[in-house]
């Protein structure tokens, strides 16, 4: 049966049922396709629009305009599973159903709460994550959309980014002090979704070789050739790296998203056509971790070189005035600047990790479905992945591994790190 099949006949009256679209509701009547949305470049689920019809107790007639993720479907579904995508709506479903509201509980302001899609129904099939699928408001009927820019947005989308980036991690760090317990007991529940010890065993050829693009330039560059020992050490074991890099330790370890970039925020717009609101979603990867996975994702895939190099420190200044202007928090509870950007520089390597092999992606403006990922092996990935974008691409991938290095990023640190875990609360 398809997912719309099951959709119509099975899940929906039965999320009728247990009123999770209202108490009033009392009946589906239908569900149509909204053909005027697609998604945006999504690897990992098949995702659906369309509208819920509804009757209410006194017979009226409502609608109500929603999101289908389904797991069947994505893009991803013959790559090796390179992803662990199978276990992801399970990280979503619990972010909504326990996350979610503890955070709420955390933040008395209630803002918290309207930077994510309102959330209506999770189907989780016990050992079948195939048969998974999620239901959400679709936010763009509510004037909200992703920025124009599919790789490096303006300083403003930026900055409205981090502030709100800043205000989600904040109410993490309230919810530990305030809920210390329950927060480890629905953190406990969170799985890997990458980085697992199945995913170690494996050959991590993937992100290596991707990795590679931004290092290999470099090498005879005289400014640079020598300094790239400790990060291209990194490389080498990439998978074990970025263990090291999302296990969680104190005392910064948070809530994060785990996949913050510009593909996963939806804006709204003023008059004069300036973003005044996000609306956070994807949380399928999030993870109890260090505040710089989310940073350097966002940072690396979505400002400009440019921008890096004019504006660094006023980003992170951002970011750092949000996340320390909790209420909640006293001064002690929260990192000091130094602490802050020190973390950013030994854990950014996540962000670069990912860009490069995403940013050559949105570089070329193609649509993910126009790309064929299905059905290949991993050399033939590795090498469709290293061609995408081509020299324009692999200049820009190198110009964050400038950054970093001119940065100071401390490489060396991941790599001697000796004692992490994964899926643990405390190291």
């Amino acid at each position: 049966m398809s997912v719309l099949e099951r959709l119509r006949s099975e899940i929906l009256p039965k999320a009728v049922r247990e009123k999770q679209f209202g108490h009033n509701v009392v009946k589906f009547l239908e569900f149509k396709i909204d053909k005027n949305y697609a998604a945006a470049d999504q690897f990992a689920s098949s995702i659906y629009f369309g509208d819920v019809i509804l009757e209410t107790e006194i017979g009226d007639r409502v609608t109500q305009s929603v999101v289908v993720k389904a797991q069947a479907g994505g893009k991803l579904a013959d790559t090796n599973d390179l992803f662990s995508r199978n276990i992801q709506l399970h990280n979503e479903s619990l972010f909504y159903a326990e996350i979610l509201p503890l955070l709420c509980q955390s933040d008395p302001s209630g803002t918290i709460s309207g930077i994510f899609p309102r959330f209506f129904y999770a189907h989780i099939v016990d050992g079948n994550p195939m048969q998974d699928l999620l239901i959400f408001e679709n936010v763009q009927k509510r004037g909200y959309k992703l920025s124009p820019w599919k790789a490096f947005n303006d300083y403003a989308h930026i900055k409205l980014s981090l502030e709100w980036l800043g205000k989600f991690h904040a109410t993490s760090l309230v919810c530990k002090k305030k809920f210390s317990r329950q927060l480890k007991e629905v953190v406990s529940k969170m799985l890997e979704s990458h980085w697992t010890e199945k995913k170690l065993a494996k050959d991590d050829a993937f992100f290596r070789e991707n990795c590679k693009r931004g290092i290999l330039p470099l090498q005879n560059n005289p400014n640079y050739k020598d300094r790239l020992k400790d990060l291209s050490a990194l490389v080498e074991r990439a998978n074990l790296s970025m263990a090291k890099i999302v296990a969680p330790y104190e005392p910064l370890s948070l809530i994060c998203h785990g996949d913050f970039c510009r593909n996963n925020i939806f804006y709204e717009y003023d008059a004069d056509g300036k973003p005044c609101a996000v609306i956070f979603f994807d949380m399928a990867t999030l993870r109890y971790s260090s505040p710089a996975i989310d940073l350097s994702f966002y940072l690396f895939m979505n400002s400009s070189p440019e921008v890096r190099s004019d504006h660094w420190m006023e980003i992170l200044q951002t970011y750092y005035t949000s996340l320390t202007s909790n209420p909640e928090l006293d001064s002690g509870e929260t990192p000091s600047f130094e602490d802050f950007q020190l973390d950013l520089r030994r854990r950014g390597f996540y962000g670069y990790a990912h860009a490069s092999f995403f940013l050559p992606l949105m570089l070329t403006g193609k649509k993910l479905e126009d790309e064929d990922w299905n059905g290949k092996d991993l050399d033939a990935l590795i090498q469709m992945s290293l061609q995408t974008g081509g020299e324009e691409a692999t200049r820009y991938v190198t110009k964050i591994v400038q950054f970093m290095i001119d940065q100071n990023f401390e490489f060396h640190y991941i790599n001697d790190l000796k004692v992490y875990a994964l899926n643990k609360f405390d190291v």
